[in-house]
């Protein structure tokens, strides 16, 4: 997962808020006096907005800062309907050798000491290639001499990409696998240069949220620094109530000023792509002819296809040719090593006048076929060849939650659970689909557990047992069946009607 660095930027600012929270101690106003602090960004990337270059800093008109000492915020003098990378910021405070601030000054309950007690919301507002300017948390501390913060990053930040293909993205989720704290209140040394966090209360999910479907861009989540053992998981839900999940397994460490990648949102349309590797593995000048010349660079161990594991995502071929002006046709043919045999398929590609890349996908059978045959030759004709690309994607599985709660079955066959005609969630269903039904284990149940799934005329699914119940095993918690297209078709119409034995239904989705 690629990392990038958020900069530390050097900053004015003034005093702060009167941390307007219960039992927090202010100075008197009469031992206040006005103070005006200069704010000033020199590095890139930081504070309440980044431009769309996402390099400059920008203040803005009324934001504000919490500072020891202080009973109210101290406000940025910059008109209103503008930006910019200096600011002075003014208000009172008690006289003191050092101040310490927090921006922005809502998210500051009191300061001890250098010490401020900070709240990170779980809920966050989405904004477009930029981070929630009530989220992005900052600490800093001045003498009274220099009255110049240089403000450092208390949180990080979890950065994704919403594409063209992504789909009317409305909120996203993240959890931390292991129960970590995500967002909440804790504690921090403002004098520190290294913000050393200690969590008072928290929550292990923290969310972006917008009115509208997010727009293409980059979007940031600020979370706070530390090590998820479990890694992290992101649920991407669109306006129609449709979700993908992306999961990040394994250990992750997230510190502050650091914004980790994850890449592109998981589609909600059924495949979701993020690209795990991409390397150039051939580059020249090879003239093809009328079927007269040839690449075998890559093929007699001299490009090792071995190393690509097919089980970590989708493989892509993606391959840069100059068409032969003079020629009406031409025509790319990928073959294995050994005696140019046929690669299981992938056909000929004839290329299209005025084409300069091909992309063919490599499936398990094809790069199995390529590794026990000694390697890939390409050839053709009419056409040079110039570059070839490897890629590989990962895919995640889109989620469509069509009910949840707890349902009861019981154990008498009278308590079902109806999703059918007007209350059909499933009239989007696809051909393919994967039916998932989550459950418990009643403990009235006894010894046997059972599911039977129909359709909205109480037809029992033929994907689903037949024209039986299904017998669920102890501590399995969900039970899966791929839908045939007639069972598709039939739930599409009419919905289901869900019986049983001994369960407690909490959730329904189907995947594709």
């Amino acid at each position: 997962m690629k990392t990038s660095r958020i900069l530390i930027f050097a900053a004015a600012a003034a005093i702060s808020m009167a941390c307007a929270k219960e039992n927090i101690v202010v100075p008197s106003m009469q031992n206040e006096v006005a103070l005006v602090f200069n704010a000033a960004a020199d590095t890139p990337l930081s504070r309440t907005m980044l431009a769309d270059n996402g390099l400059e800093i920008l203040w803005n008109a009324g934001d504000q800062i919490a500072v020891s000492g202080a009973s109210t915020p101290f406000v940025a003098d910059i008109a209103e309907g503008t930006s910019g990378s200096s600011a002075e910021f003014t208000g009172n405070a008690a006289e003191a050798d050092k101040y310490y601030a927090v921006y922005p000054a809502s998210a500051c309950g009191s300061f001890s000491g250098s010490n401020a007690v900070i709240d990170l919301k779980k809920e966050q507002s989405a904004v477009k290639n930029t981070f929630d300017s009530e989220a992005g948390i900052l600490t800093a501390m001045t003498g009274a001499e220099e009255m110049s913060f240089a403000f450092r990053h208390a949180v990080g930040y979890v950065k994704f990409t919403v594409d063209e293909n992504s789909g009317d993205i409305v909120s996203v989720s993240v959890k931390a696998s292991g129960g970590e704290r995500l967002a909440g209140t804790f504690t921090v040394d403002c004098a520190a240069e290294t913000p050393d966090l200690a969590v008072t209360a928290g929550s292990s999910t923290v969310s972006l949220v917008s009115d509208e479907p997010m727009e293409a861009g980059n979007y940031y989540i600020a979370m706070l620094p530390g090590t998820y053992s479990q890694g992290l998981e992101f649920t991407f839900t669109d306006a129609q109530g449709r979700t993908a999940t992306k999961v990040l397994d394994g250990e992750i460490s997230l510190e502050a000023g650091v914004v980790q990648n994850i890449g592109t949102a998981a589609r909600l349309d059924g495949i979701s792509t993020d690209i795990i590797d991409e390397s150039v593995i051939w580059e020249g000048e090879t003239a093809m002819g009328n079927w007269e010349g040839y690449c075998q660079d890559l093929a007699w161990e001299q490009f090792d296809w071995n190393a690509i594991d097919p089980s970590s995502g989708i493989c892509y071929l993606v391959i840069e040719l100059e068409p032969d002006a003079s020629s009406s046709y031409w025509t790319l043919s990928l073959r294995h090593g050994d005696a140019w045999g046929n690669i299981p398929g992938i056909e000929d590609v004839e290329i299209a006048a005025g084409q300069t890349e091909v992309e063919i996908m490599l499936n398990q059978t094809a790069l199995e076929d390529i590794q026990m045959n000694r390697g890939l030759v390409i050839t053709g004709c009419f056409y040079t060849l110039r570059k070839v690309t490897l890629r590989q994607e990962s895919v995640y599985t889109s989620e469509h939650e069509v009910w949840s709660g707890s349902h009861d079955l019981g154990t008498d066959w009278s308590s079902f659970l109806t999703l059918s005609w007007d209350k059909n969630v499933f009239q989007d269903i696809t051909e393919g689909s994967i039916l998932h039904v989550e459950y418990t284990e009643s403990p009235d149940a006894g010894w046997y557990w059972q599911l039977q799934c129909n359709d909205g005329n109480w037809n029992i699914l033929s994907s689903c047992g037949g024209e039986t119940v299904v017998e669920l095993a102890s501590g399995d918690g969900t039970y899966s069946c791929e839908l045939n297209d007639e069972d598709v078709a039939s739930i599409r119409e009419s919905g289901m009607v869900f019986n049983g034995y001994g369960i407690i239904i909490e959730r329904i989705y189907w995947t594709k």
